[in-house]
């Protein structure tokens, strides 16, 4: 949502608008800080602690983000909070200066812009020892538990001592902070159990537009287990907690696109296998998500049978068996002659995405009498699954 700041007023919902106004008046936000040029952090005091942040253009609001739980509109109270605090500080700034600034100003002497935070770390960066800074790093990460996690997650691929094992553990611990005493995450805790996890979701996304793959693949597999098991424990209705899980999938998505190296692409093959035998995710989209990875990144023709023997050892249910099927298919147009493969989708139609392709492929082949027949099929089969 774009928000002019000319006209925020007429454009934000009068009730939020009257919440937003009332905790700037009433001294609820911190001033807000530059921390890169057109991008603005606040923090406000509510029940508890949120930050805004937002990207200002042209005096136009272009992104704007809260760490609060509220999802009924596209804007929350503190968000609109902090805008009135911005526009406050705007005033202020073109009002005529009678204090020392205004002196100095009438004295011929500029009156220095504040540096940005980005740009005052650059100078401090800039003017301290990198033996000072090494100690500060050293003292906060054993100070303090979450820039300890982070820092070693971000820099795990300079370190020889980081396994899923321990990452997990990181995460487990993330998840236990947010639980209460009966050990359930409540709804206005997903959200700050979502922040934390995102965190090393970024540190793998970084590693792997580096091509760091190995400690990026550890990252998604701990994120997808640990969250997974994290959402039995939770009030996820926001899809804050699965959220962590499709992005860590996401990016597993990404990492076989991108034709890794060998040891890697087997890693990832091998973690699939794994995590469809042990049942990791039964019930969820990923179950058979990772198996349609596999199916995207099989090396050979062993790799193939393999992926057809674990499809054939389990259980499933229809809808199960409508996916296998078409991961199947997957496999076959890869390892299968033309042939075989006409003859599997024949022998399948039931399935609805089958009779789609079969259908398409007739009318490309100009067969319109198998394609009409084909679509008779499918229209009887659908009015029997839904009478009405």
């Amino acid at each position: 949502m774009l928000i002019p700041l000319n006209q925020f007023e007429q454009i934000i919902d009068p009730t939020i608008l009257k919440r937003g106004l009332s905790y700037f008046k009433n001294g609820h936000v911190d001033e807000p800080e530059e921390i890169a040029p057109g991008e603005y952090e606040a923090m406000v005091s509510g029940t508890e602690q949120y930050t805004v942040r937002l990207t200002l253009k042209h005096n136009i609001v272009t992104e704007h983000d809260c760490d609060c739980p509220y999802d009924m509109g596209p804007v929350c109270k503190h968000i609109v909070a902090v805008i009135f605090a911005l526009l406050d500080d705007t005033l202020n700034e073109e009002k005529p200066k009678k204090s020392k600034r205004s002196t100095k100003k009438d004295s011929g002497k500029p009156v220095e812009k504040k540096q940005t935070v980005s740009q005052q770390i650059d100078v401090i960066l800039k003017n301290t020892s990198h033996e000072a800074l090494l100690n500060f790093i050293r003292e906060s990460a054993i100070q303090n538990q979450n820039f300890r996690n982070l820092f070693l997650s971000t820099f795990a691929s300079n370190s020889s001592g980081i396994s899923k094992e321990l990452i997990a553990k990181q995460l487990k611990t993330i998840v236990k902070s947010a639980c209460g005493r009966h050990g359930y995450i409540e709804w206005g805790n997903t959200s700050k159990v979502f922040r934390q996890i995102n965190q090393y979701i970024m540190a793998a996304q970084k590693q792997i537009s580096e091509h760091q793959y190995d400690h990026a693949l550890l990252i998604c597999f701990a994120v997808m287990e640990e969250m997974t098991k994290a959402i039995q424990l939770a009030d996820d209705s926001d899809g804050d907690i699965g959220g962590c899980v499709d992005l860590a999938f996401d990016l597993l998505a990404v990492i076989s696109s991108q034709t890794p190296p060998e040891h890697i692409r087997k890693q990832l093959f091998d973690y699939c296998i794994f995590a469809y035998n042990k049942g990791i995710y039964d019930g969820w989209d990923w179950h058979f998500g990772l198996m349609g990875l596999a199916s995207d990144i099989l090396g050979n023709a062993i790799e193939a049978e393999l992926l057809l023997t674990c499809l054939e050892k389990r259980p499933l249910s229809d809808f199960d068996k409508s996916s296998a099927e078409q991961i199947r298919l997957s496999i076959y147009k890869k390892t299968k002659s033309p042939q075989e493969v006409e003859k599997y989708i024949e022998a399948n139609l039931s399935n609805t995405e089958f009779g789609k392709d079969a259908i398409q492929k007739a009318i490309d082949n100009k067969l319109l009498d198998k394609a009409i027949s084909l679509a008779k099929k499918e229209l009887s089969k659908i009015k029997r699954q839904d009478p009405d």
